[in-house]
């Protein structure tokens, strides 16, 4: 297999289920950290801009001139749940998986999310948040929570690429970065609280959450 290289900023982003994809299948990664003060002469043109898109993150495949790169977080995420077998080969098991994908990406953390992290006034913006937190988010995790069968994963009763997004997405709600939302919803929502703390327990991610999130991802 060829060297692969992740290059994204140091912390609970779009990228980090592609880092526990590689790290549960065992699959050596460079985890190519870019710095702030890197980004920003990037941006500013002091520096070149190494991604073909302008933007993080972005996958490295190969070494040298015959490296590949690839952008766009959801393209990546799939390349590495293929080589970790988290993303089926099954057409309608992988059907299952990407309406979660995107439900979760597209839905949660875009137009709720996302979108409130760009209102300007801060009225608007806690009267947003307010309305994820307290109507929108309880409601889009019961939907998924109902699709959860005995096993307690997402999709197909297994592991996959998209219960690394709900336990991404649940970390970085649990820590507290967005003003008026609070991980409570997620611990009163017994199917998706039992299944951070499955995902919390696989042995990969508790290593990897040890060594590169110590004192970060939050427990529920």
């Amino acid at each position: 297999m060829p060297p692969l290289k992740i290059t994204y900023f140091n912390f609970l982003g779009p990228t980090e289920p592609s880092r526990l994809a590689l790290a549960i299948g065992s699959i050596p990664f460079e985890d190519d950290v870019m710095e702030g003060d890197d980004w920003k002469a990037i941006k500013t043109g002091e520096k070149p801009n190494p991604s073909y898109w302008g933007q993080l993150p972005f996958l490295t495949v190969g070494e040298g001139d015959s490296a590949t790169h690839i952008g766009q977080s959801e393209a990546i995420l799939r390349y590495c749940g293929k080589l970790s077998g988290l993303y089926p080969e099954d057409p309608m098991e992988a059907l299952k998986v990407d309406e979660m994908v995107q439900f979760l990406n597209h839905d949660v953390r875009e137009r709720g999310l996302g979108r409130s992290m760009s209102i300007k006034d801060d009225d608007e913006k806690a009267a947003r948040r307010k309305e994820l937190n307290d109507e929108v988010l309880p409601a889009q995790f019961s939907k998924m929570s109902a699709k959860m069968d005995s096993s307690g994963f997402l999709c197909n009763g297994k592991l996959s690429i998209a219960d690394l997004i709900l336990y991404t997405t649940c970390s970085w709600i649990g820590m507290g970065a967005l003003d008026g939302i609070s991980a409570d919803f997620i611990k009163a929502n017994e199917k998706v609280a039992a299944h951070y703390k499955m995902i919390s327990e696989i042995p990969e991610v508790a290593k990897w959450n040890s060594e590169k999130r110590a004192g970060k991802v939050p427990a529920f």
